[in-house]
Parts: C-alpha cells; sequence; structure tokens
C-alpha cells in the first residue's frame, strides 16, 4: 500500500476481501491513514504470529504516529483481515 499500488494489493485478497475492501476503498482507508496520522515515512518493523491464522504487524512512521497495520492471511496466504492501531509519540 505503501506504493500506492492498490491494485496488487487486493489482488492478493480473498474473495470476501476483495468485495468488501475494492482498490478505490482500500486507497480511502491509506489515504485516511496519511490524513490522520501523517505521511508514511517508513516501515519499522514487522512481526508475525500464527495462530488460527498468520497474522503480520506491520510497525510504520507516519508523521510523528506510529501505526500498526495488522493484515491476516488464510491457509491460502490470502489477505482476509486488515486492521490498523496508532501510538502518538
Amino acid at each position: 500500500m505503501a506504493g500506492r499500488n492498490f491494485d496488487a494489493a487486493v489482488a492478493k485478497m480473498d474473495d470476501n476481501m476483495k468485495s468488501s475492501l475494492p482498490v478505490d476503498k482500500l486507497r480511502e482507508y491509506w489515504q485516511s491513514l496519511t490524513a490522520q496520522y501523517g505521511p508514511f515515512e517508513k516501515q519499522l518493523g514487522i512481526q508475525t504470529v500464527k495462530r488460527r491464522y498468520e497474522i503480520a504487524t506491520v510497525e510504520c512512521a507516519f508523521g510523528s504516529n506510529r501505526v500498526f497495520i495488522r493484515i491476516a492471511f488464510n491457509e491460502q496466504k490470502q489477505v482476509n483481515g486488515l486492521f490498523s492501531s496508532a501510538e502518538s509519540n
């Protein structure tokens, strides 16, 4: 998403995610993150855990905020969940 290649990001989603978060909605989601937290600066780290699903937590710097983007993957390695939270510095 940081590269603004939303078509490629959506292509990696399962059918439910594609219908609930198509390209235009994913673009809006990213724009809302940058509007709320500042411009994307860099990825700070990534951590993955395997539970029922594999979940990757990507820590990013947006302006003076740390934003945690959690991406859930199904057994076929398709994105089936996307969540975010932030901490102000």
